[in-house]
């Protein structure tokens, strides 16, 4: 009879310790440090709370970045991934997320707080945690779609914090900044004096500017293949004795091939001599490619042609 007991004991142990095991398969390790949540590539500033292994954060603050549709009645929340917002009349959950019960939430204080891995992936986000770094990002990837070589679409999300992004401004594209517009309005209704052709050409050369006026000082790369996760931060500068206008620098992403996955232009302006511009880039790494390389090209008004 001692046997046959000791024998069910042993068997619900194991049971016990394989559900313990499936459980912890589906969750994420945090350790006990300090976790960044960033939401869209922005940091996520209310109330963080983790349980066991699991991240809780503030519903409300947590819907302003994830920008999704949503209604509260009383203390009830609706949310939806789609353009129409299904509620329940007679609600029996805190939360419903496409008009279906979202067990993990609770209230704390006057708060609700939702587990938020488990809500990402109810809305049909990604949701991702890099131990090493402390960072956990809720993204919504994106296919990308290539046209003869180059990515027409991406999958880039930049990490919150960053140095602004932007297209290349109108000044890029030959409208002319106010500085060039001051410069042409100064000089209108004077008479011009008639160059000789040795004058135009020294004049010519003057007005190029180097190549590598505006250069790389500095490209710090980190890419952790476990996670998939590039970290970038690339600091360029004007090394040349003069103004350099139009700036506009071009931070590629490529595969082994040297062909493009991925492209950000930022447009800087006008830098000063030993002026110095940053950009910090992060992206997560879904295309396939095993270790993606970086390219950055610069360009500016009067660059001068390198000689073939």
């Amino acid at each position: 009879m001692s046997k046959v007991l000791r024998i069910s004991k042993l068997f619900v142990f194991g049971l016990i310790i394989l559900t313990l095991l499936l459980m912890n398969g589906s969750r994420f390790s945090m350790g006990d440090g300090k976790v960044y949540l960033y939401v869209h590539n922005k940091l996520y500033k209310g109330e963080i709370q983790q349980i066991g292994n699991r991240l809780y954060a503030d519903l409300e603050a947590l819907l302003k970045l994830l920008k999704v549709k949503y209604l509260k009645e009383g203390s009830n929340y609706f949310i939806s991934s789609e353009d129409e917002v299904a509620t329940v009349s007679r609600p029996i959950a805190l939360v419903y997320v496409n008009g279906q019960p979202f067990k993990s939430a609770f209230i704390k204080g006057n708060k609700v707080m939702v587990d938020v891995k488990a809500l990402a992936e109810a809305l049909g986000f990604r949701f991702f945690y890099n131990p090493d770094t402390g960072i956990a990002d809720v993204i919504k990837l994106r296919k990308i779609a290539y046209t003869k070589g180059k990515a027409k679409g991406s999958m880039e999300e930049t990490h919150a914090g960053r140095s602004s992004e932007e297209t290349v401004s109108e000044a890029s594209k030959g409208k002319g900044t106010s500085e060039e517009k001051e410069e042409s309005s100064s000089t209108a209704g004077k008479p011009t004096k008639k160059l000789t052709a040795e004058e135009k050409e020294k004049a010519k050369q003057e007005m190029k500017v180097p190549a590598d006026a505006v250069k790389v000082v500095k490209l710090d790369r980190y890419y952790d293949f476990n996670s998939k996760q590039l970290s970038l931060k690339v600091v360029v500068a004007n090394t040349w004795k003069k103004p350099v206008k139009n700036v506009v620098v071009t931070l590629r992403i490529v595969d082994g091939r040297g062909k493009d996955i991925l492209k950000k232009v930022y447009s800087f302006g006008t830098l000063k001599p030993g002026q110095k511009k940053e950009i910090s880039y992060f992206w997560i790494n879904y295309t396939g490619v095993y270790n993606p390389g970086v390219k950055v090209d610069i360009d500016f008004k009067g660059k001068k042609k390198a000689k073939k």
